[in-house]
């Protein structure tokens, strides 16, 4: 084997991998293996995801901390801890909560309590409670595809993805890269016997040919002859 022949799928008939790993019978994305630790959430127009972590966090930076700013505004005297444990806001690792992050916690509610409906502050607030859930560094970035309305925040684990990661993520996430149907011989004059499909997220050619030659296991980049989806067209019909 030598020569690569890789044809470009029409972009309206690819399909992304993260719909066809990642997606669960009812429609519903499953980021748990791909993606694990991430979370896709904010915008209702498309559909998110949400890691257990995240929902406690959600749940810690609206219910909970709106319990403990109400009963101080009342004047009762409520502790941290039983507002935690009140809507079962624990940590992933099974510890209990320390002194130091309870005082964290606090300032969090406190925070909630003098800015609850603030989006920007609302954001690090939840980026602080899944560090304190999880204890692992989080931060939020916002995904976008092509137009305008396209978008969807997504929190991640920085120590666990690049911003390559991301971009890959991104490019999934609204399909934005190309698939490609990769054959080991001309499939209309000579007799391939290997062939597959593989989404493609490099935009030069020569970057291309490197992804396509690196996951067809044979061959070069150079010897990765790319065939362009350039329209379709029509054959004349009489009655």
């Amino acid at each position: 084997m030598g020569k690569i022949y890789a044809r470009q799928i029409p972009p309206e008939h690819q399909e992304s991998p993260l719909y066809t790993i990642c997606q669960s019978r009812d429609g519903k994305l499953d980021l748990s293996d791909e993606w694990p630790g991430i979370s896709l959430t904010g915008n209702r127009r498309y559909n998110g995801y949400k890691t257990g972590a995240m929902e406690d966090a959600e749940r810690a930076t609206t219910d909970a901390a709106e319990e403990w700013s109400n009963a101080r505004e009342n004047g009762e005297h409520t502790r941290i801890i039983d507002v935690l444990d009140l809507y079962e806001i624990y940590k992933h690792n099974g510890k209990r909560w320390t002194p130091r992050e309870l005082g964290q916690w606090k300032r969090l509610f406190e925070d909630y309590g003098s800015n609850p409906y603030d989006g920007r502050n609302a954001d690090r607030r939840t980026v602080d409670a899944l560090e304190l859930i999880t204890g692992k560094r989080y931060a939020e970035t916002t995904l976008r595809g092509c137009v305008q309305g396209e978008w969807i925040s997504c929190y991640y684990p920085v120590d666990d993805y690049t911003h390559k990661d991301l971009d890959r993520l991104e490019m999934e996430y609204f399909n934005t890269g190309e698939e490609w149907h990769v054959f080991d011989d001309d499939p209309d004059d000579g007799d391939p016997q290997e062939d597959f499909t593989m989404y493609v997220y490099s935009y030069k050619d020569d970057e291309k040919r490197q992804e396509i030659a690196a996951a067809a296991g044979w061959g070069t980049p150079e010897e990765v002859e790319l065939h362009k989806f350039s329209g379709w067209t029509q054959l004349p019909k009489w009655a």
